[in-house]
């Protein structure tokens, strides 16, 4: 049976293991990235991008064409080594059965390599769309890409042990802002959650409330 832990709590006891010293300097850092609103996301009522992106086979999946079939849930994630992406992933991997139920699908899209996202997949039996976008045109198009500033990329190597450029396929500390948009059959986006602070994504239950409403 699915976990209906709300994925806020989740990411709550996982947030809570790390210094309050460190989360405030990693908090502070991300505040100052909002304010220059540097990936503001695009809005609800705009168009979707269109785009191509290989899949865990390599497989090209083209965004409109599964529009055909219905909304798409599009997911950014920032990749397998961040443990909030992780529980993203899992979350909606829970309700996946469900909005596939509701005629629709959902697409996550990382800046990782097709063999990350392979090993990405096994490891959480994902059985949706995990594509990757190795040179981060798709993140761009969706203005969702941003540069770690030198003083994060400081806090990461030190305190986290993670060099973002070595998890990245185009070898960069650039990322997606993490990002949900639901996307209508028409490819307006029709809902959104978009957060600078990563520590907040989109609720499964507030996934399945929207795909029902727009049945």
């Amino acid at each position: 049976m699915a976990d209906r832990t709300p994925l806020s709590e989740r990411i709550e006891q996982v947030a809570g293991q790390t210094p309050a010293e460190i989360a405030g300097q990693v908090r502070d850092q991300l505040d100052l990235l909002e304010a220059s609103n540097v990936a503001p996301g695009l809005q609800v009522g705009e168009r979707a991008p269109a785009f191509t992106l290989p899949n865990r086979m390599g497989v090209g999946i083209d965004l409109h064409r599964e529009l055909q079939t219905g909304p798409v849930v599009l997911s950014f994630l920032r990749g397998s080594w961040c443990p909030i992406c992780t529980l993203e992933l899992e979350a909606l991997q829970e309700i996946h059965a469900e909005v596939r139920e509701l005629g629709a699908e959902i697409i996550a899209v990382s800046p990782q390599t097709v063999e990350r996202n392979v090993e990405f997949g096994a490891a959480h039996k994902v059985e949706f769309y995990l594509l990757s976008d190795v040179d981060q045109r798709v993140i761009s198009d969706y203005q969702l890409h941003f540069t770690f500033p030198e003083r994060l990329r400081d806090i990461y190597v030190e305190h986290f042990q993670i060099n973002v450029s070595q998890q990245n396929a185009d070898g960069s500390w650039a990322l997606p802002v993490p990002a949900t948009y639901i996307i209508s059959q028409d490819g307006t986006i029709y809902s959104r959650l978009v957060e600078m602070n990563y520590l907040r994504r989109m609720e499964p239950a507030d996934i399945l409330t929207v795909l029902r409403y727009m049945r």
